[in-house]
């Protein structure tokens, strides 16, 4: 207990509900107890908030004298204070997408080495966003709400495929575009800095093939087909990310024949709903694939009007990007989420590290203070090549696309 007084955690009062992911679940008790009148088991640091300069900070808890009482009165052990770290790594099974308890792992000495060295590195991020105050407007209400990210990784099968990082209701991953614009931290402005056509990029450079920092991976496939890229991007923006989830679908899918290929596409970009969890996820992914179906119509990207088939795009795909045909339908997108995770995991350290800096990742993109845009450009483009030059087995030292979220 004699360092736990020295520790403060960011909290905040605000009667707005919070979330209820599982990392967040003692925050409303930790309210009540921090404001109560005639309790003086936490020391309370009020926060502020500066309309004239925008800056503002949480305010904070400490323990105080009461709360090591409470501790000793109901034996509760100082390890115990702390949430279950293996919480923060989940390993799941890639068809049922149930997650396999921990007992069951079978993990090697090494294995358990790596994911006890993950869940430190997790701790030390998780406290250091939590000394941050983070704030968003929320498009629905033009209101400014509070962000409480916790970051966690989840694997699939394995440790060498998975392990993105995720941050639950809480989080900032859960947001639009739009609303990520508008993040704050500790009322400073954030901008947002992104791996543009990554995957397609990572796939060159695994086969030893060099890919312009200048090319789109995306309109390259719209110009293979006949259409005009600039325009079909200017008028239908959301184009673009559905070429994205199309390029997903070809190299997380496995399959044995083009016709499967077409078919497996088709599901994922126009009927994905009928895959959904549960019914709210159903519903949304209902009205996403009619707004896909509607745009690629009015876009001429359909085979034919009726009949909702990206058979012409697939295709185009293949063509466009040939030197990396084989990668497609090969199950290749869990091990490039797994290097793209490495590359973020990286990321966060080595601005911490250099420049004290708070990260939020998401996937494969990255929030930052404004100020340190610059270095975090630097810092994606050293870790990109650092990455891929260990998994090709070749130098790899050309630029990569990075451009603002």
């Amino acid at each position: 207990m004699k360092n736990l007084g020295k520790r403060s955690l960011a909290v905040s009062l605000s009667p707005n509900t919070y979330a209820s992911g599982k990392v967040n679940a003692g925050f409303i008790d930790l309210v009540k107890l921090a404001s109560h009148p005639t309790r003086q088991a936490l020391i309370l640091q009020k926060g502020f908030r500066d309309a004239h300069s925008g800056r503002s900070r949480r305010t904070r808890v400490k323990p105080g004298r009461e709360f090591s009482e409470l501790l000793d009165t109901f034996y509760v052990d100082e390890t115990e204070i702390i949430n279950d770290p293996n919480a923060m790594v989940g390993l799941r099974r890639s068809k049922s997408k149930d997650f396999v308890p921990r007992d069951e792992w079978n993990l090697t000495p090494a294995q358990e080495a790596y994911v006890i060295r993950l869940e430190a590195m997790l701790t030390v991020l998780n406290a250091t966003i939590g000394e941050v105050e983070m704030t968003y407007i929320k498009a629905s209400d033009d209101e400014t709400h509070y962000l409480y990210p916790a970051l966690y990784v989840v694997y699939t099968n394995d440790f060498e495929h998975g392990g993105r990082f995720y941050t639950g209701k809480g989080g900032h991953q859960g947001l639009t575009k739009a609303e990520r614009r508008t993040i704050k931290f500790d009322g400073c402005p954030t901008v947002e800095l992104d791996f543009s056509g990554l995957h397609v990029r990572m796939l060159y450079h695994l086969a030893g093939k060099e890919y312009s920092a200048n090319a789109d991976p995306y309109a390259a496939v719209l110009e293979t087909i006949g259409h005009d890229s600039a325009t079909v991007f200017k008028r239908w923006p959301s184009i673009r990310d559905d070429l994205k989830e199309m390029l997903l679908a070809l190299i997380n899918g496995k399959t044995k024949s083009t016709k499967q290929a077409i078919a497996r596409a088709n599901r994922r970009m126009f009927s994905a709903w009928r895959d959904a969890e549960n019914d709210h996820h159903r519903d949304l992914e209902r009205k996403e694939c009619r707004g896909r179906v509607r745009r690629w119509a009015k876009a001429g990207l359909l085979d034919s009007p009726d009949t909702p088939s990206c058979a012409t795009v697939l295709k185009g795909f293949y063509k466009a990007h040939k030197s990396i045909r084989r990668y497609f339908d090969s199950g290749m997108g869990l091990r490039l989420q797994n290097l793209d995770a490495q590359m973020a995991r990286l990321i966060m350290l080595d601005m911490l590290a250099s420049h004290r800096a708070v990260v939020l990742p998401i996937h494969d993109s990255f929030i930052v203070e404004k100020y340190l845009e610059q270095q975090l450009r630097h810092v994606m483009q050293r870790v990109y090549n650092l990455v891929m030059t260990k998994e090709s087995g070749r130098a790899v030292t050309s630029k990569v696309r990075i451009k603002r979220g």
